[in-house]
């Protein structure tokens, strides 16, 4: 069965249906659904879920409404990158493919480069709250430089090995494995 990129007739955009390309078309079927939706809440439920409260409970319950307008850009950002799907189907995809596509190689090249960027600090976030999760988890009251600086290695570098594996391999790995895995993962590029 040959997967094309259809869109219902109603919306009238004039853009013919295109056939994935032969490279596309084996990438959308070697995950499955149940891989790929692991993959996708794994890096969704990362690390935001464990520290988010912490910081929002010095708002009060105004914390409830940050949340609110937080869940509806992340819906926003959901169909924006649907839409950009549709209209660049046979691209790899991401933020780079997508502003290439629309604004020329220069705006491709930036926002690579400051998406590249905005990773390091967000893996930097992320390994700060695993230090601090791990600490609490084992009980840690006042750990060393050294401690700490050992869990954040392990904390890059067990999600980097499971990334490197590649995501068919990681099939295999239990589902906690693979939830503590993409908190790691995130933001990884």
């Amino acid at each position: 069965m040959a997967l094309t990129t259809a869109r219902p007739a109603s919306e009238g955009s004039g853009i013919p249906d295109r056939p994935l390309s032969p490279r596309n078309e084996k990438k959308a079927h070697a995950l499955g659904l149940t891989s790929a939706t692991g993959l996708v809440v794994g890096s969704i439920v990362g690390t935001g879920v464990f520290t988010m409260p912490a910081v929002l409970a010095g708002a009060g319950t105004m914390g409830i409404v940050v949340l609110g307008v937080i869940a509806v850009g992340a819906m926003l950002l959901a169909v924006l990158f649907g839409q950009l799907t549709k209209r660049v189907p046979n691209s790899d995809g991401g933020l780079y493919a997508y502003s290439r596509h629309e604004f020329g190689d220069f705006a491709g090249y930036l926002v690579g480069w400051c998406y590249w960027i905005q990773a390091w600090a967000g893996n930097a976030a992320i390994v700060a709250s695993w230090v601090f999760y791990v600490d609490a988890l084992f009980g840690i009251d006042h750990p060393t430089g050294m401690e700490n600086w050992g869990i954040a290695l392990l904390g890059l570098w067990i999600p980097a090995a499971i990334n490197l594996a590649g995501s068919t391999a990681s099939r295999s790995l239990p589902s906690p494995v693979k939830s503590l895995a993409g908190a790691g993962a995130a933001h990884d590029v």
